[in-house]
């Protein structure tokens, strides 16, 4: 079987929708008789190959293009078409929703990872536009894979269209461990156990302002050591320039990290090193650097919404959003630094070996053409 994964997007950094693009074909890889092709923008290429190592698994095709959104949807018009062709692709499988408008010669699979269009518009310049880009791209295709139970309620309620007359599977993303390398040494000088560490885009729902104000109530409290960093590990998105001038508003320059486009050994660093995670999300489709953070043992404390308690189960310290945020987000975090590390019980819902067995027998069932509103 031959499955083209499109991982294109406007990003010139890291970002999670990256990474399960590198993660999938990384899974599919590992099934007999299954070859699969990544094709990427060639402004993402430094990342793929140098931070994420695509190019030892699949077969990586750069895409040539104008970094714009005009030249990138014409391409899936124009030029993705030529592409499935060429390749004899049997599945052309989007990582994410994109608006694409012709038909394929093969069956089309589509990730959705969450509904920010319409849970979050916020965090698009143009929600409108997005909502019916989504639309466009769910009713085009004939699987969709929604990669929490969250996720497929929320299609459930905002596209019951979609949901009634598409294959569905739910489907956790396959998520590999990211490890360090021998020669990994401590990053940006940090040191061990003496950081707070977070792991997300610059956008409104990932609350990145409460936990500056957060870090901040719990230095001047006297709850944390003076010398604690607080770490940001993060694409620059729309809410980039508000969170830097927060960051110098109460005074912590020299106490905020901010780092992007970063080795998995680099972030494996973080991980195993942090003295808490800290997640305060009021949004999320999954959240995979809450997953990654527990597969490496560390203290993990989020926001108590439904997505991240299916993941973190009771792995997390969770604290209430609705009532004195900052309060209860401080109150969590010193009480996650008393209790010992757990483990995530749900780790087998992220096998990659387990979720590319079901993505691959999505890719079946839609190549024998099975009947419209089939759950998986």
């Amino acid at each position: 079987m031959r499955v083209l994964v499109i991982g294109l997007s406007r990003y010139s950094a890291p970002t999670g929708i990256c990474r399960y693009s590198d993660m999938l074909c990384r899974a599919l890889s590992n099934i007999k008789g299954v070859k699969a092709t990544l094709a990427i923008g060639a402004w993402q290429e430094h990342y793929f190959r140098e931070a994420f190592g695509s190019y030892s698994h699949s077969d990586v095709k750069l895409v040539d293009i104008h970094n714009d959104p005009f030249s990138r949807n014409a391409w899936y018009t124009t030029k993705l078409p030529a592409m499935a062709r060429d390749l004899r692709a049997d599945v052309v499988h989007f990582a994410y929703p994109v608006p694409f408008v012709r038909k394929l010669h093969c069956p089309v699979v589509v990730t959705l990872h969450d509904l920010y269009p319409y849970e979050v518009p916020e965090n698009f310049k143009f929600a409108a536009a997005n909502q019916a880009f989504l639309k466009i791209c769910l009713r085009r295709c004939k699987a969709v894979i929604c990669i929490s139970r969250t996720t497929l309620d929320g299609l459930t309620e905002f596209l019951p269209d979609v949901a009634k007359s598409r294959l569905l599977a739910q489907i956790y993303n396959p998520i590999n461990r990211p490890e360090t390398a021998a020669s990994q040494q401590p990053v940006a000088g940090l040191q061990s156990g003496k950081f707070v560490l977070t792991v997300g885009q610059h956008r409104p729902n990932k609350n990145l302002d409460l936990l500056q104000r957060t870090f901040a109530a719990l230095r001047v409290d006297y709850k944390i050591p003076a010398d604690w960093k607080l770490v940001i590990v993060g694409s620059e998105d729309r809410q980039t320039t508000e969170l830097r001038a927060l960051t110098r508003e109460l005074d912590l320059t020299s106490h905020v990290v901010y780092l992007s486009s970063i080795t998995d050994s680099e972030l494996a660093w973080l991980y195993g090193n942090c003295a808490i995670a800290a997640f305060p999300s009021s949004y999320e489709g999954l959240c995979m650097p809450v997953v990654e953070a527990l597969l490496w043992g560390a203290r993990v404390v989020c926001s108590d919404i439904p997505t991240l308690r299916e993941v973190g189960m009771d792995a997390c310290t969770y604290f209430p959003l609705q009532s004195k945020p900052v309060e209860s987000f401080a109150k969590a975090i010193s009480t996650a630094m008393l209790r010992p590390a757990e483990t995530l019980r749900t780790s087998a819902h992220f096998s990659p070996s387990g979720a590319a067995q079901r993505i691959y027998e999505v890719y079946q069932s839609v190549i024998c053409a099975p009947a419209p509103s089939a759950v998986v």
